[in-house]
């Protein structure tokens, strides 16, 4: 009958379209093994030329690890051909890290003159302890800093020392 012939067009068409998808499907995965062997050999291509490039280098051509230096040391004589003054610390201040000064109240310091204006609040000064040890130096800030020191604050303090 018609419907029968139908139904059989219709199971033929469907096994050769599953046909044709399972030989397109088989044609792609080929496809893609050629592809990904093509791939692998040329990554292992390029690492035997870097390999070889490396053992073409002389060995005093390698990079040598070098180590960075120490940073330099703050400067304790920063006043080298400027005007400075010694002025007392009106207030304490305890200093952060290796750049900023720990100072007492009323403890006498070495300061640039020209630095007292400094519009970023802070001095490069030198501590004036008893003369033991290495000076401490290093930033302090400006509103911490009270007048002058007279030189009779040194001649008091040597008299209290002695």
């Amino acid at each position: 009958t018609a419907r029968d012939a139908a139904t059989a067009l219709q199971r033929v068409a469907r096994g050769n379209l599953t046909r044709r998808r399972t030989h397109a499907v088989a044609t792609l995965e080929a496809e893609v093994r050629a592809a990904q062997e093509r791939l692998e050999a040329e990554v292992r291509a390029a690492q035997q030329r870097l390999e070889d490039a490396r053992a073409a280098l002389p060995s005093m051509a390698r990079p040598q690890v070098v180590e960075a230096p120490a940073p330099a040391p703050l400067p304790c004589d920063p006043f080298a051909g400027n005007a400075e003054t010694f002025v007392r610390a009106a207030h304490a201040f305890t200093g952060d890290g290796d750049q900023e000064l720990t100072i007492e109240r009323d403890q006498a310091l070495l300061v640039r003159t020209a630095h007292l204006a400094d519009a970023s609040g802070w001095v490069f000064a030198v501590a004036v302890d008893d003369g033991e040890g290495e000076p401490r130096c290093g930033y302090v800030p400006i509103s911490h800093l009270g007048g002058a020191v007279s030189p009779r604050f040194f001649a008091d303090e040597a008299s209290e020392v002695s």
